[in-house]
């Protein structure tokens, strides 16, 4: 009830003299009076989030599915409605929003920003997917819109709560299907260096399958209960047995359980399986030598149905647009420069009529087409290595305007299309780099590989699920399906290798020139701000940078003493937590430095504004001493040229006058005769 009135509140602060409006006033908030009443959500509620974010221009509506597993049902839905603040500077038209979850309405309200939760009876869900779908509609009484579907209302947040027991899969290839909402790793306690690859391999694998829409966690010896009282949760354990590696599928704690053992690197190949194209073809509990070896095949040439768009289309007068993502790691690596080739037919234009096509990389306008009574199209347009970033998005856009110029009553006129060729449309890319170092070179200069080494003394099962962490958040941001493997730290010094590195302590971080030491120091202070850290305090750093001409990150720890480790580790786990549950995951990490201090939130820093620290700065002296050995000995070299060249012009000016004196003495004896 109450929310019913704030709507009619907020309503009537716009009011005004129009009869339609009024009648919207009324309509809608007796609307959302009802809802208020019809809505509220269980109180016993775990809310799920699901990867469902859409948004739509006025006057459209927009779709996207929830994966819903054999045997839960959707019973309360929430999220956050978004809405710009203003058009342009101008005050935004009114308008109405509803978002519909499974044939039924959960929200209706004004076109502003937003919040909602609602009960869901008897939803509909079809072939295990529940649709949810975001409308917005815009009254212009003038009755002429043409180019003003520039308003955008947005649907972000959306989580799920369900009811029921999920059915038990019955065959590896069906383990993990979609609308699995959590993934338990798990592994022994003393697990082996193999135990843990095969575990990390898992952990990347369920990741890339399920994608965001589910948590996937590795833990030791026992399991995790943030997973498992996840409805839709599953297990992965992984042990060590004779080879060759097993498979087979059982129940712990009333969880399905797919067991997997074996030993070696045909264990780890077993697990990086769980995510590969082939694994329907497993298609029983139990199985031997399951293995997976994944395609590593650059591709710099990505159409637009590679990038997940196979027939883009557009239809209907006014302003549409179409989005293609295109992040770096779906071109296996870091790129430099890119060309997009944009290949597809428009309907014919009517004479009087407008139409213009423009492309946009990430809000850059790359190129500008009049459509014409040719209704091909193919151009290229070459991308500013300024513009292009570790996430990126392709825009087209098409405005027309019919004859008359009236879009909403002109319903005769045949409505203006566009339809691009997939397969033919392209983003040609090369390879290069453009971002500075830190966080947002990651993951696509991983280029479809993840060595993992531990440092500092740190085994494998002591760094497991810190590296877990890591591992899970940057598969997350990458397109492809990482491998991973655990390598040595010597290997990662002595190689030229991009690398994550856990554990890192004081030597690890002078070994790889990391721009913050894991050692003792009182403060940072950079440009804007003073970062102090006592040295009697613990701290911790998840670093993103450049050395030997290689791409690497570091999580490492300091502790002034032995009582002070656990909280070091302590602080280490926050930052993996953090780079995995952080909203917007890995591609929110900006600078290159995320610190933590005992009681304090993770701090974000950037190297390149950061005073060094004595530890670097004395790693440095003997090298100026070497720089003013050979300054002292040009110096000297100078002034013995120059000692030299004056000797060697004393010496001839002394010839030259010992000349002359004999000259005139002859010249005298000479003129004597």
């Amino acid at each position: 009830m109450i929310k019913g009135v704030t709507v009619i509140t907020k309503l009537w602060e716009r009011r005004t003299t129009n009869p339609l409006a009024i009648l919207t006033v009324i309509a809608v908030g007796a609307a959302t009076l009802f809802m208020g009443t019809a809505t509220a959500s269980p109180a016993s509620a775990a809310y799920i989030p699901v990867n469902v974010g859409m948004s739509a221009s006025n006057n459209s509506s927009q779709t996207a599915v929830v994966p819903v597993a054999d045997g839960l049902t959707p019973r309360a839905i929430r999220g956050r409605i978004t809405a710009p603040e203003s058009n342009n500077g101008a005050t935004l038209r009114s308008g109405t929003v509803a978002v519909y979850a499974g044939g039924q309405r959960v929200y209706l309200g004004p076109a502003a920003a937003d919040t909602f939760s609602a009960t869901l009876s008897n939803p509909t869900v079809t072939n295990g997917k529940l649709t949810v779908g975001l409308s917005y509609v815009v009254s212009d009484l003038q009755n002429d819109y043409c180019a003003a579907n520039d308003q955008q209302i947005g649907l972000e947040d959306v989580s799920v709560d369900f009811t029921g027991s999920q059915t038990p899969p019955q065959t590896v290839a069906d383990f993990l299907t979609p609308g699995v909402n959590g993934v338990n790793v798990l592994i022994p306690t003393d697990a082996s260096q193999e135990l843990v690859e095969a575990g990390l391999a898992a952990v990347s694998a369920a990741t890339h399958v399920l994608e965001s829409d589910a948590q996937v966690r590795l833990s030791t010896g026992a399991l995790d209960r943030r997973i498992t009282s996840i409805p839709g949760a599953r297990v992965i354990s992984i042990t060590d047995a004779e080879n060759p590696v097993s498979t087979s599928i059982s129940t712990n704690s009333g969880l399905p359980q797919l067991n997997i053992s074996g030993q070696g690197s045909e264990l780890a190949q077993a697990a990086t399986a769980l995510g590969g194209k082939q694994l329907p073809l497993a298609g029983s509990a139990t199985t031997k030598g399951l293995t997976q070896q994944i395609d590593s095949t650059e591709d710099l040439v990505q159409s637009f149905k590679m990038l997940g768009n196979s027939q883009p289309s557009l239809d209907g007068w006014g302003t549409q647009s179409i989005y293609v993502g295109a992040d770096q790691s779906q071109f296996g690596g870091g790129i430099g420069d890119a060309t997009v080739r944009i290949v597809g037919t428009h309907t014919a234009i009517p004479d009087n009529a407008t139409a213009t096509l423009n492309t946009y990389w990430n809000d850059s306008l790359i190129a500008s087409q009049v459509l014409d009574k040719s209704t091909a199209i193919d151009y290229t347009a070459a991308v500013p290595n300024t513009a292009i970033e570790a996430q990126n998005g392709l825009r087209i856009v098409m405005s027309s305007v019919p004859a008359g110029g009236n879009c909403s009553v002109n319903q005769r006129a045949i409505p203006m299309g566009l339809t691009l060729d997939g397969g033919q449309s392209q983003v040609i890319a090369k390879r290069g780099q453009t971002l500075q170092q830190g966080f947002k070179r990651f993951p696509q200069a991983l280029g479809g590989t993840l060595p993992v080494a531990f440092a500092d003394g740190t085994s494998a099962s002591q760094g497991a699920v810190e590296a877990a962490l890591l591992v899970a958040s940057l598969q997350r941001a990458n397109s492809r399906q990482l491998t991973v493997e655990v390598v040595p730290f010597n290997d990662v010094v002595g190689t030229s290798a991009t690398a994550l590195v856990v554990g890192a302590g004081d030597a690890a971080s002078n070994d790889l020139s990391s721009p913050l030491r894991l050692t003792e120091f009182r403060s940072l202070a950079s440009q804007d701000m003073q970062f102090g850290v006592g040295v009697n305090a613990p701290y911790a750093a998840l670093q993103a940078f450049a050395s030997d001409n290689r791409n690497l990150i570091m999580l490492g720890s300091f502790a002034p003493n032995e009582s002070s480790n656990a909280e070091a580790h302590k602080l280490s786990l926050s930052l993996a937590e953090n780079a995995y549950s952080r909203s917007g995951g890995w591609n929110s990490l900006g600078d290159d430095i995320l610190l933590a201090q005992p009681g304090e939130q993770p701090t974000a820093l950037n190297s390149n504004s950061v005073i060094p620290q004595e530890s670097v700065t004395g790693e440095y002296s003997s090298v100026v001493w070497w720089v003013l050995l050979v300054i002292l000995l040009f110096v000297a070299l100078g002034l013995w040229r120059y000692l030299s060249v004056r000797r060697s012009r004393k010496k001839i000016a002394n010839y030259v006058d010992a000349q002359e004196r004999a000259d005139e003495q002859a010249f005298n004896e000479a003129d004597g005769l």
